[in-house]
């Protein structure tokens, strides 16, 4: 299916990337979802 010219992969794609970015700028400023991803990361990086 279609939605306008874009195919629904193709939509469901730039979605994807488009919350891939959100969750990067979240880290970066450390806030909100952000914040939990540095945590965690911290956390592994510990344990390697």
């Amino acid at each position: 299916e279609q939605v306008g010219r874009r195919t629904l992969r193709e939509m469901e794609r730039i979605r994807d990337e488009a919350l891939v970015a959100i969750l990067k700028a979240l880290q970066e400023c450390d806030i909100g979802a952000g914040r939990t991803m540095n945590e965690r990361q911290a956390v592994i990086s510990k344990a390697s």
